[in-house]
């Protein structure tokens, strides 16, 4: 007898009764695995172009691709009023119809792509017309995916209640891989922007802590893998504190509020050091913060220790 599968990304979405947000969800898988496999499939995927991002950072071409993958993806449902990609930080208009605006990142990582570790795209679904003035409590979705031995993709949104969906590609359709509604306390531990700790005598105090600790160190320097796994385990710590001469690297649209939101609906905590990131609204599309998510009481000790304010 053949084993049976388990349920696809579209029988979980057929539970929702938001059927734009099912739209922009399955519009967002589809991109999802094409890229999936355009970075196995294409060897020129990770060369350079001669272009740069509005952030300054040199574009692969694998950059380019998956923006505009996601972006005719999103047009093509007539439900996305709005959509703001980090490679194109500005609110582009695709649907004056449209219900949804979207933030994401095509490609969080691709930095350390040529080393072969895992990258990942990131999104934002918030309801209206306007990414300006958003703030994390008001988004519908958030969505991660992993690109990596196996292409696997976390989804919170407002229908699935306090949980996250876990999927992974296979045969080119989504499967349900598990259903995630705990972060325990846990000894794993992922510090970004390590050069902080220079000037920022409570991230050095921090990490030592970790260290004397017996903490586990899991960091490959890509946002969604160092975050993820935090769901897949079901404990641990990202942290990327900011200082005076290491200033806030990830962006609030784009990577923050997305991958907070997954956090906090997987039954974690969100934080920019002193306040819940879910509560910091966008101001403009290139804004910056500092970033701390994972179990409640590690973030409440990244709080005590390393604050937005600590060390600058």
């Amino acid at each position: 007898m053949a084993a049976q599968l388990a349920p696809s990304l579209s029988d979980k979405l057929a539970t929702l009764s938001d059927q734009p947000l099912v739209a922009v969800l399955t519009a967002i898988a589809d991109a999802s695995a094409s890229i999936a496999h355009l970075l196995r499939e294409n060897s020129q995927a990770t060369e350079k172009t001669a272009s740069t991002n509005a952030f300054g950072d040199q574009q692969l071409q694998i950059d380019v691709q998956a923006d505009n993958i996601i972006m005719s993806a999103l047009e093509n449902t007539k439900q996305v009023a709005v959509a703001s990609s980090e490679e194109t930080p500005i609110e582009k208009t695709l649907s004056e119809n449209g219900l949804y605006t979207v933030a994401f990142d095509p490609l969080d990582g691709s930095s350390i792509i040529g080393s072969n570790f895992a990258v990942g795209s990131i999104f934002g679904v918030w309801p209206g017309k306007h990414l300006i003035g958003v703030s994390g409590r008001d988004l519908s979705s958030s969505v991660a995916v992993v690109y990596g031995p196996q292409a696997t993709m976390f989804v919170a949104a407002s229908g699935f209640g306090n949980c996250v969906q876990h999927f992974t590609l296979l045969d080119n359709v989504w499967r349900h891989t598990k259903h995630i509604e705990h972060i325990h306390e846990g000894k794993l531990f992922a510090p970004a922007n390590l050069r902080c700790a220079q000037d920022n005598l409570g991230y050095k105090q921090l990490i030592e802590y970790y260290m004397s600790n017996r903490y586990t160190l899991r960091y490959t320097g890509g946002m969604v893998p160092d975050v993820t796994q935090i769901l897949v385990k079901g404990n641990g710590i990202f942290v990327s504190p900011v200082s005076v001469l290491a200033p806030a690297k990830l962006r609030l649209a784009y990577e923050a509020l997305p991958m907070a939101h997954l956090i906090k609906s997987a039954g974690g905590r969100c934080s920019d050091g002193s306040s819940d990131l879910l509560d910091l609204s966008v101001q403009e599309c290139e804004q910056r913060t500092a970033v701390c998510l994972g179990s409640t009481e590690e973030v409440l000790r990244f709080e005590k220790m390393c604050s937005t304010t600590n060390g600058q």
